[in-house]
């Protein structure tokens, strides 16, 4: 049967690089469609958005000049000038700040309809499907942190004596794990079995040469329409369901109730609707949902809803800008709170904590929040997490936030971390 899956894994056979936007779940806002573009005509990789505007033509047609790719964290600092987030040392999975591609064939799944259309010069071009391996052995020889647990807690306490002296509100602070695997693994059938443990409405499969990211992310950072309606559901607030129904809907209705997570959420939206205001029409920005629970298979979610118009004299590639990177990962006020983390946690984030999806000719682009990802390079690989750091957090509690959103990717590499 040919599915977004069954496509993709057979490029991922054939050694094409290729693009997948996966709809794995459904929701009322999200998830109609997945996007599988393959074959790249062109390639942008630097450290500045100008160098994608420069590609940006208009077009009637979305698939005429679409891109699909990812924009790094550290990309921030080519908006905010005194950010100097390429200080930091990298990541051991070290990837450009923005590597977006056009490629020669694209396919969008209709998951409603259960159909697909085709965009591209020669549609026998589609290879045959088959299905993602389910039996690929793959064993992990090494795992470390740039952060133990000791040196977190005094991280989050550095946080928190910031807040109280007034230099910020919130902090989204992460902690990366990276390390080896004995031999390089089939990082497809990974991906198609992280679809399985965590369905999520963005997960995303890039495929760049020898470099394999594998996403599962539930959050939106921006979508916005061919005629200028732009979207953002930042979340903030989480906890870890239970597998006992009584207990999970307990879970559930407390974190809904939260008024710890309630402000987190809330200090989230408020930067999002100034970050947006920069772009937008006046008057035309309005938070249509406050505080809303979503449950995931791992994890329960708290997001919101913001809704605006694009003003007429800003590109889309402009409001992505002013409101890089996603606020959700950052913190406020924004830059103080970015360069506060930036120097705790003293390693480049990379993919993580940027946006993963496309960005279409007609000025519509459909964006993801990077959480939740695994990067594999050759038998490479890291992952990140974080939460956010307020008033009335404590050091035990975030430290265990870390170790419930790590749930799903430790689950598929069959690891434990520190606890």
């Amino acid at each position: 049967m040919s599915t977004p899956l069954t496509i993709a894994n057979s490029l991922y056979e054939q050694q094409r690089d290729f693009a997948l936007l996966y709809s794995g779940m459904q929701t009322t806002y999200s998830g109609r469609y997945s996007y599988l573009a393959f074959d790249p005509v062109q390639t942008i990789q630097g450290n500045s958005f100008s160098e994608l505007e420069a590609h940006c033509t208009h077009h009637t047609d979305w698939h005429q000049q679409c891109w699909f790719g990812y924009m790094g964290y550290e990309l921030a600092a080519d908006t905010e000038k005194h950010l100097r987030l390429n200080t930091t040392p990298p990541s051991p999975i070290s990837m450009p700040n923005m590597w977006m591609v056009k490629y020669r064939h694209i396919i969008r799944y209709d998951h409603v309809t259960n159909s697909s259309d085709y965009f591209g010069p020669d549609k026998t071009t589609i290879p045959e499907p088959s299905q993602p391996s389910t039996d690929s052995a793959f064993s992990v020889a090494n795992i470390t942190s740039n952060m133990d647990k000791q040196t977190y807690l005094t991280h989050v306490k550095t946080i928190l004596n910031a807040i109280k002296q007034g230099d910020l509100y919130q902090a989204n602070l992460t902690r990366k794990w990276f390390g080896h695997f004995h031999e390089p693994p089939n990082s497809f059938a990974l991906f198609a079995k992280l679809c399985h443990i965590s369905p999520a409405p963005y997960s995303a499969f890039l495929s760049h040469g020898d470099y394999h990211i594998l996403s599962s992310s539930p959050e939106r950072f921006l979508s916005v329409s061919s005629d200028g309606h732009v979207n953002t559901r930042p979340i903030k607030g989480s906890a870890k369901r239970s597998t006992n129904t009584k207990k999970d809907s307990q879970i559930y209705h407390n974190l809904a109730q939260s008024e710890k997570d309630k402000a987190e959420n809330l200090m989230i939206v408020d930067l999002m609707r100034n970050d947006l205001a920069r772009t937008c029409e006046p008057g035309s920005i309005e938070v249509d949902k406050l505080f809303q629970v979503d449950s995931y298979a791992t994890i329960h979610h708290m997001s919101s809803s913001i809704n605006a118009i694009k003003s007429s004299t800003s590109s889309t590639l402009e409001l992505i800008k002013q409101c890089f990177a996603p606020g959700s990962m950052t913190g406020t006020p924004k830059i103080k709170a970015m360069q506060l983390c930036q120097q705790l946690e003293n390693i480049q984030r990379g993919v993580y904590s940027g946006a993963i999806g496309y960005i279409g000719a007609d000025g519509s682009c459909d964006l993801s929040v990077v959480i939740r990802t695994l990067l594999i390079h050759k038998n490479q690989f890291e992952f990140q997490t974080g939460g956010a750091i307020v008033a009335d957090s404590t050091p035990n509690g975030e430290w265990a936030e870390t170790i419930t959103k790590a749930t799903a990717i430790c689950k598929l590499l069959n690891i434990k971390i520190d606890e």
